[in-house]
């Protein structure tokens, strides 16, 4: 349902869950299962797009077309290199956080992550549409008896769907509704958007 929940009563009930112990995941949940309670349209009309049946904020990934996902891709090899450079230390932290959550901390993996089928035991994207390929895999693999451990998440550019932390064109919960999910809130209280940022395209 589109129950908008304060920014600040989200911050607040963080913080106080933080110093209790309390996974913020579950503090998200009961936060928005408190307004489903209160809320005056059973009939969904204004549900923001990405809440699933769960009640979760998935948001919504961008679409792009042919020359859209050429040129992202272009961005992302030239930024590699013939050395294949590497991104920051800290900005694949935060690539790893979006795509593969922290279970320790309550963070769950991205909802559009999937399973590898030509590499077992690795990941790719669903949403951004690039498909199931080597240059794609989201973790290291194994192909042809050898260990492959430059991932997408090592290409100093390369954009998300979701505009999710440490992405190129990362765009906060407060600047872009579309995208805004609870998953990336969960990362922007626990590392400051600044922080965010100037890690993401640095």
């Amino acid at each position: 349902m589109n129950n908008k929940i304060d920014p600040r009563k989200i911050a607040e009930e963080l913080q106080k869950a933080k110093f209790k112990g309390i996974p913020a995941a579950e503090v998200l949940k009961r936060l928005r299962d408190e307004a489903d309670a209160k809320a005056i349209d059973p009939k969904k009309e204004n549900a923001p797009a990405g809440v699933g049946t769960a009640g979760e904020n998935n948001g919504t990934p961008i679409k792009q077309g042919l020359m859209g996902k050429a040129k992202s891709f272009a961005e992302a090899m030239v930024s590699r290199g013939l050395n294949d450079n590497r991104a920051a230390p800290e900005t694949v932290s935060l690539r790893v956080l979006s795509c593969h959550g922290d279970p320790d901390k309550g963070l769950p993996p991205c909802p559009k992550r999937m399973d590898s089928v030509k590499f077992p035991g690795s990941y790719y994207c669903g949403a951004c549409g690039c498909g199931d390929k080597q240059l794609t895999q989201l973790t290291k693999f194994e192909t042809g008896g050898k260990i492959v451990d430059y991932t997408k998440l090592d290409y100093p550019k390369v954009t998300c769907p979701l505009e999710m932390p440490g992405f190129t064109n990362y765009k906060s919960n407060q600047e872009n509704a579309k995208t805004a999910n609870d998953r990336k809130q969960f990362i922007e209280f626990n590392n400051s958007v600044d922080y965010i940022k100037s890690k993401s395209n640095p």
